[in-house]
């Protein structure tokens, strides 16, 4: 479902939350409170992930998976 974009945030040096029930669930390797999250609640998809160095974590709600999945991209390549 996001195996390109579970890629391309290990190339990243993030790893994966293997305990958590998310969609997507990773948090970087140096610093676990900086993470990517995407969820899944009431249809809605939620995209989180950090927005600076001092762990503020940014979010976003979607209505439609290919939307969020495009948005996640951009996240990864533009911000992480």
């Amino acid at each position: 479902m996001f195996i390109k974009h579970e890629q391309r945030l290990i190339k990243k040096n993030y790893r994966e939350n293997v305990e958590s029930s998310d969609i997507l669930s990773f948090s970087h390797k140096d610093d676990p409170e900086c993470q990517v999250v995407v969820s899944e609640k009431d249809k809605r998809f939620k995209v989180s992930f950090p927005m600076s160095d001092n762990n503020v974590q940014y979010a976003t709600y979607f209505d439609d998976k290919k939307k969020a999945k495009n948005y996640l991209s951009y996240i990864i390549e533009s911000h992480l």
